[in-house]
């Protein structure tokens, strides 16, 4: 609010104040200006009545539009804020007291909160706020509670209370008993899962294997130092009956982290692992599963824990099945919430840790949060994590290249990590939630995510074109962090695509959102071609599901343009790549089954977009075009997102065989010295019950 002020003489007393009342005029400025009777007191009553009695009598306010601006009394501001700087004082001064006990409420330090400046006030709540976040417990049954937390949950956690006994039946003497012996019950427990390890030499063979492909994973998972400490611990352990203290050091969350490291081996083994070892990758899987069910995980998180189920979405992931994302993300779901029980996703500067327990705990939780985005992203569901959580920093960068120049550049696993936490979390919780998303918004994250940096040694030059000189781990760094960006990009203007589609069919690029068709069709350029190029390289990339699920959606935006916008500049382009994608797809099918399972679709929209080619005028009628159905509306529609809903019958129930487990991995593919017939692991588990209690018949008597 603005007002004109002109510099008024202050009132005079008196001859001269005698002869200025005689000289004044019959009313105020502002009753002048607003046609008012004025009483000529100073100040008159028109304006008190409109609060601005400081202005009288030869002040105006500026003319308001359609309105009363009214000036508020600055005394009765002044007081207000006074009022409220000491309220300010008085609760900063009872929260010392309640942080530092009775010492803080004596006269000095109620003289000193009185006396704070306003910045000093700020950076002492700020202190305080932060100060609040939280207690985490350290020790073997680590646990994190929440600032937010009941007063229960302290309670029960700062006084020993006594353990009322649920059970009064022949299992509780079980669970006495193996508190008082934990090695020697936890030695009967691993016998039946000690004999399904392969030997020394082979477990060496299987974890170097794993390390050729642990990047992918994240080096919090599993780092070589940790594995090398695994293979000493497991296997110094397991030596013979004597060496019980060394036991005793083996925990059961990590021999499922070790199982994992040996199930991932093997299955990327290669030609270090022998065919019938890579076969028992899933029976290492199982195992981790029964450990993990031995010391529950949910009952007793670990970051050894978190790290086996880590792996073990990452196994699953890679299964040849139509499930195994969708499992992988409700695994993820259990990996979160042990997150949030060991207080992963806090700022952990607080706490009294250790720098090296602080790396273990931020790589580990944002490899976490990674891999949950990423699944989410592949089955179109929302992430476990959210933004508003998400309070942990990112850990130091310790695999960063220096190139010959003396320049650093950002290792690959450090540039997911900062990618995901700045721009991938952001995009998942914000463009894919429930509430609708306008085109303004999308572009401006669709500009956070291009404008994202990547150093130059992670950078893909030339897409599409091979590089044989280029290692097969950097090439395909490389290709995962194009793929990443791209197929976010996709996703994000997919939807503002079909829109545009279906608002101008005969051009697109004329629609309001031309700037999404432009960005997915460019997207999805980058995708098919980088992985054709991968695959031409390296056909060991075969695996990597998340590159050809990319490729796939691809297809679709290609399908899209051809079928529904062939007179558009973009379809003969869509085109070309369309049926280069397709070929791949049909010589790739035999080896993967996750191709072929995609393939009847894919060629579905290829036939439909030949037919619609063949269609124009003028165009050349093609009689080679393979047989199949064409793509309907509905189905394509369907593929880029629209809802739809499928009614598909259940399959028969098929009766439950009891089968025996396959034969566990005989260490004479490595080491000949152990026995070769041993029971299966779910008859030894069958028979524990019975054996724990001979055992504890045997301490009674």
């Amino acid at each position: 609010m603005s007002m004109t002020v002109p510099n008024a003489p202050e009132p005079a007393t008196g001859e001269q104040g005698e002869m200025w009342r005689q000289r004044r005029p019959l009313a105020c400025a502002e009753c002048r200006r607003v046609r008012l009777r004025c009483d000529r007191k100073i100040p008159c009553s028109t304006c008190t009545k409109h609060g601005c009695p400081d202005l009288c009598p030869t002040g105006t306010l500026s003319p308001g539009q359609g309105s009363r601006i009214v000036l508020t009394d600055r005394s009765k501001l002044q007081d207000k804020v006074d009022a409220m700087r000491d309220r300010i004082a008085q609760l900063q001064h009872a929260v010392a007291i309640l942080k530092d006990g009775p010492d803080a409420a004596s006269p000095s330090s109620s003289s000193h909160y009185s006396g704070t400046t306003q910045s000093e006030a700020d950076s002492q709540v700020q202190d305080t706020l932060k100060s609040q976040c939280g207690t985490l417990i350290d020790g073997d049954h680590s646990e994190f509670i929440g600032p937010h937390a009941s007063s229960c949950f302290y309670i029960s956690n700062t006084a020993v209370m006594p353990v009322r006994r649920w059970l009064d039946s022949e299992w509780s003497c079980l669970h006495e008993a193996s508190n008082i012996l934990p090695v020697r019950m936890r030695e009967r427990n691993y016998k039946c899962f000690a004999r399904y390890l392969p030997g020394l030499r082979g477990a060496q063979a299987i974890a170097k294997a794993y390390l050729d492909m642990s990047w992918m994973f994240g080096h919090a998972a599993a780092s070589a130092d940790e594995v090398s400490v695994l293979l000493q611990r497991v296997y110094d352990g397991w030596s013979g009956a004597t060496s019980m203290s060394r036991l005793s050091q083996v925990k059961p969350h990590e021999v499922a982290q070790f199982l994992m490291v040996m199930a991932i081996g093997t299955t990327f083994g290669g030609e270090d692992v022998p065919p019938e070892v890579q076969a028992q990758s899933r029976t290492y899987y199982d195992l981790a599963s029964l450990i993990l069910s031995v010391d529950s995980v949910t009952a007793h998180p670990t970051i050894e824990g978190v790290r086996a189920l880590l792996l073990m979405s990452w196994y699953i992931s890679f299964f040849d099945d139509s499930i195994s994302a969708s499992s992988s993300y409700v695994l993820n779901g259990l990996q979160a919430r042990l997150c949030y029980a060991l207080g992963l996703h806090k700022d952990d500067s607080t706490w009294d840790l250790t720098d090296a327990e602080r790396q273990v705990r931020r790589g580990l939780f944002w490899d976490v949060v990674c891999w949950d985005n990423w699944i989410a992203e592949a089955v179109g569901r929302p992430p476990t994590f959210s933004i508003f959580h998400l309070e942990a920093e990112l850990p130091d960068d310790q695999d960063r290249v220096l190139d010959g120049n003396g320049k650093w550049h950002e290792s690959y696993t450090m540039w997911v990590r900062g990618f995901t936490k700045r721009c991938l979390v952001k995009v998942t919780n914000q463009a894919f939630g429930t509430a609708k998303v306008s085109h303004g918004t999308v572009m401006q994250l669709d500009r956070m995510l291009r404008e994202y940096p990547v150093s130059d040694i992670l950078r893909l030059k030339n897409i599409g074109v091979p590089d044989a000189n280029v290692p097969l781990v950097l090439a395909m760094q490389r290709t995962i962090v194009l793929l990443l960006t791209n197929k976010t990009l996709l996703l994000l203007h997919r939807t503002f695509f079909a829109l545009a589609i279906m608002e101008c069919p005969e051009d697109p690029l004329k629609s309001q959102y031309s700037q999404s068709v432009l960005a997915a069709f460019r997207s999805a350029i980058y995708i098919t071609t980088s992985a054709r190029a991968l695959y031409e390289q390296h056909p060991t990339t075969i695996r990597l599901w998340f590159m050809w699920n990319a490729t796939f959606m691809s297809t679709v935006i290609f399908s899209a343009i051809v079928i529904k916008c062939p007179e558009s500049t973009l379809a003969p382009a869509a085109w070309q790549e369309l049926d280069r994608v397709y070929t791949l797809f049909e010589r790739l099918a035999p080896q993967s089954r996750s191709i072929a399972r995609v393939l009847p679709n894919l060629t579905r929209m290829r036939n439909s977009a030949q037919a619609v080619r063949t269609d124009r005028p003028g165009a050349q009628r093609c009689d080679s075009m393979p047989p199949g159905e064409s793509l309907d509306d509905l189905e394509l529609a369907f593929m880029l997102g629209r809802a739809r809903l499928v009614n598909e019958p259940g399959p028969a129930p098929v009766p439950l065989k009891r089968s025996r487990p396959p034969s566990p991995v005989h260490a004479c593919s490595y080491d000949s010295d152990k026995d070769s017939d041993a029971d299966s692991v779910m008859h030894e588990a069958g028979n524990l019950r019975q054996a724990w209690l001979d055992f504890t018949r045997q301490i009674a008597v």
